[in-house]
């Protein structure tokens, strides 16, 4: 979850946009939400044992630290044990900088959607993608993907905008699938990692 802070008393909060309530529920799933100061959070997860793990977004990478060890052990411990995973925006920017990729500075990413061209073993996971919102001020260039993920999609200046780790139920997209109309190609993807296969 985001780290905030209440507007009147320092107090920081773990948020999560009510859109993720929303969007969660619209697909048959039942939300469960991991706050960052947990001294076990990967203990608590795996008592949970939940069918897929959701790294959201918002929050730069370096500026929340509970929140980015968090999200590290849980990312670890998920590749670990082969437990389905998913980074939003963030998440996949998490995801590519465990495994040792980069980051850079994007412009015109922010509320600003854009199509994406979906690389042919991309087909098979994401579909016909189409157009995808967009909020994210860093990007994975090409050349900076980590060597233990294959690109699914990428935008027209080649930033990496989906990928996965071959074998194992571990992807990330740059887009928000909880924002706006819920897309069947979003829901299919969350599916594809649960249960292997598209439904």
């Amino acid at each position: 979850m985001r780290v905030t802070q209440a507007a009147s008393y320092a107090e920081p909060r773990d948020s999560l946009a009510q859109d993720w309530i929303l969007r969660l529920q619209e697909w048959g799933m039942t939300p469960i939400l991991v706050p960052n100061r947990l001294t076990d959070p990967v203990g608590y997860v795996a008592a949970l044992t939940p069918d897929l793990v959701i790294l959201t977004g918002g929050d730069d990478i370096g500026l929340t630290p509970d929140r980015d060890a968090t999200e590290h052990a849980l990312l670890a411990a998920s590749i670990a044990a082969r437990r389905p995973l998913l980074g939003i925006c963030r998440g996949l920017q998490l995801l590519n900088l465990h495994l040792g990729g980069g980051l850079e500075p994007v412009i015109g990413h922010i509320a600003h959607p854009h199509s994406l061209t979906v690389t042919p073993s991309g087909a098979a996971i994401l579909g016909s993608v189409g157009n995808v919102n967009s909020y994210h001020g860093f990007g994975i260039p090409a050349a900076a993907l980590a060597p233990g993920l294959d690109s699914l999609a990428h935008d027209s200046a080649g930033n990496i905008e989906a990928a996965r780790m071959p074998g194992l139920p571990v992807a990330g997209i740059m887009w928000h699938p909880e924002r706006g109309i819920g897309r069947p190609q979003d829901q299919a993807l969350f599916e594809y990692l649960v249960h292997g296969e598209r439904l």
